[in-house]
């Protein structure tokens, strides 16, 4: 392995600009560079890349990230790769030679084939009974229990303990994931799914606990050398020759569902790894298929899931459909009942254009107002219109066309009328500050937005972080942006590019976003962080305000002493918030 310090001596002395540079140019626009996203079509710049923070982030689809994962999106090639290309570039010699990485993954993969087996084998023995009593209720032969090689975890530290004695060294186990740093089992107790890539190589596992009241329920590896679950699919190595001759896969959302649907004889099935479909599945899957049939669950979490495939889907080539179940049904419980009623189903399924358009009128059928509902249904369309109106290629074009037309059709109202409000959406939607949090935002407490914009002044205009020591220290804290502004400051001492590496994709984004986001109307950054701050203490100070009006109101409705303190500080806080 590379040791981390290395790493950031090659990204501090690679200047991202000069490297985006060499694959398509870059207008400056204030702090920043800006440029056409090369990872999704559009007409309007919304990629910006930041020369002092060394990031990227795009306002389009919202990649982000630094140098590295610029380079890998490019040119396809994986992180070792890129470092060891940076690394010549730098003049920066690695610290190890490139047989020496090749051999630890080849020994995880080793290890992950070997406690395959000994799952297995648990799951077959007496330990294994209630596992397999489990998978016999849901209706799993023995044959796909083969197939998958479905195993059982056992309670107690067996796994590493059976690896020490066979000679696997500790910070394989370690490295691999199978184990904890303390040497302990990181399954436990867990039915466990295998998890292939498209050639038969174990990369990681998923574990489900037979209890549901034990928590979480799913349990994957965590991301090692050799697993990294937004790009690997359950099921696709076993269904890869139905995948190859029949063009077309089913995407599902859980292990059973896959498992059901192949036992069935449905065998191009596949699932994503508890995580949204991501663009790296969409380029895998575009070498095997003309066609994706997103088959989520009949539930809120199903049609947010499918919401957001399609709009990956879209930006590829491939066509896409969806497959709608009955409510409070998930293709394993079907499939169950009966292969051919599944089947009728999967029949019916509808492009995924005309599912979001049925959709979107569907979540506002509550709204009485004929009016306000159709201007809210062409609002909740327009991003997917105007999306497909930027794509160069003809075809793209007239399908926005086609939707308008089958909007007009469904609402009862002319097509000019929607092309003149999606023009009129199409001017706001442009605009470079424009991000699906900032829609999810609304919904935010006041408190939390004054901490996302103070977020926002400090990682763009470190200078002042000193100016916050003092909303730093309130126990009472809570929450995300707070938490953020906290680790930032405090745990990362300012360094974005080492606070981005232990955060989860949604979040990663947020932070990229708002260190190269304007901050709107901003005259002075000091005063307008003082005048945040102002806020936030009086927001703050209106809190513990209410909540001593009601300590002291139930004293005194109970008969109790209201004690001087509390008298004093109540008096203290009005006088101060009436002032």
């Amino acid at each position: 392995m590379v040791s981390q310090d290395i790493i950031e001596r090659i990204r501090e002395s690679t200047d991202i600009i000069s490297v985006v540079e060499e694959y398509f140019p870059l207008r400056r626009t204030g702090l920043n560079y800006k440029a056409l996203c090369p990872f999704h079509q559009e007409k309007t710049p919304s990629f910006v890349v930041s020369p002092d923070k060394q990031i990227y982030h795009c306002f389009g689809c919202g990649e982000s990230g630094n140098v590295f994962n610029f380079i890998m999106k490019m040119e396809s090639q994986d992180f070792m790769e890129v470092v060891k290309c940076l690394s010549e570039r730098t003049g920066i010699k690695l610290d190890f030679d490139h047989s020496s990485h090749k051999d630890t993954i080849n020994r995880i993969i080793d290890l992950n084939t070997r406690a395959a087996t000994f799952y297995h084998k648990f799951l077959l023995s007496n330990q294994g009974k209630n596992a397999r009593l489990y998978l016999e209720k849901r209706g799993i032969n023995h044959e796909m229990v083969k197939k998958f090689q479905l195993g059982y975890a056992p309670n107690g530290n067996q796994l590493v303990r059976q690896a020490l004695k066979e000679g696997v060294k500790e910070d394989i186990l370690i490295k691999s994931a199978l184990a904890t740093r303390e040497l302990y089992d990181m399954f436990r107790g867990r039915l466990i799914y295998p998890i292939f890539d498209e050639r038969g190589k174990i990369r990681g596992f998923g574990g489900r606990v037979l209890d549901d009241s034990i928590m979480p329920k799913y349990l994957n590896t965590a991301q090692t050398e050799v697993f990294e679950k937004s790009k690997l699919m359950y099921g696709f190595y076993q269904g890869k020759d139905k995948i190859r001759s029949t063009k077309k896969v089913l995407l599902l959302e859980g292990y059973m569902d896959v498992i059901a649907l192949h036992q069935a004889g449905i065998q191009n099935a596949v699932a994503t790894l508890g995580t949204a479909l991501t663009r790296e599945h969409i380029y895998k899957l575009k070498r095997w298929v003309d066609e994706v049939i997103l088959t989520f669950d009949a539930d809120e979490a199903g049609n947010k899931a499918t919401t957001r495939g399609i709009e990956i889907i879209l930006s590829s080539e491939l066509r896409g459909k969806v497959c709608s179940l009955p409510p409070g049904n998930d293709p394993e419980d079907i499939i169950r009942k009966s292969k051919e009623e599944f089947l009728k189903y999967i029949n019916k399924s509808v492009t995924i254009l005309n599912w979001k358009i049925d959709y979107s009128i569907s979540k506002f059928n509550n709204i009485e107002d004929r009016v306000d509902r159709n201007v809210k249904i062409i609002n909740d369309l327009a991003p997917i219109i105007n999306s497909l109106r930027s794509h160069e290629n003809s075809v793209s074009y007239v399908k926005s066309f086609e939707i308008m037309k089958t909007i007009s059709e469904k609402l009862g109202i002319s097509e000019q009328i929607i092309v003149k409000e999606i023009n009129r959406k199409q001017k706001s939607y442009v605009k470079e500050e424009i991000k699906n949090y900032d829609f999810q935002d609304r919904a935010l407490p006041k408190e939390d937005k004054l901490l996302k914009e103070i977020f926002q002044v400090i990682l763009q205009y470190p200078q002042y972080t000193d100016e916050i020591n003092d909303i730093l220290i309130e126990e009472s804290n809570k929450g995300k942006y707070y938490d953020l502004l906290t680790g930032y400051v405090k745990v990362f001492k300012g360094d974005i590019h080492k606070m981005r590496e232990g955060l989860d994709e949604e979040v990663k984004n947020i932070v990229t976003q708002l260190a190269v986001k304007p901050i709107s109307s901003i005259y002075n950054p000091g005063e307008h962080l003082l005048e945040l701050k102002k806020d936030y203490k009086e927001l703050q100070m209106k809190k513990r305000f209410e909540k001593l009006a009601m300590e002291i109101n139930s004293l005194i409705k109970e008969n109790k002493p209201v004690g001087s303190d509390k008298r004093e500080e109540y008096d203290k806080l009005k006088k101060t918030l009436k002032g």
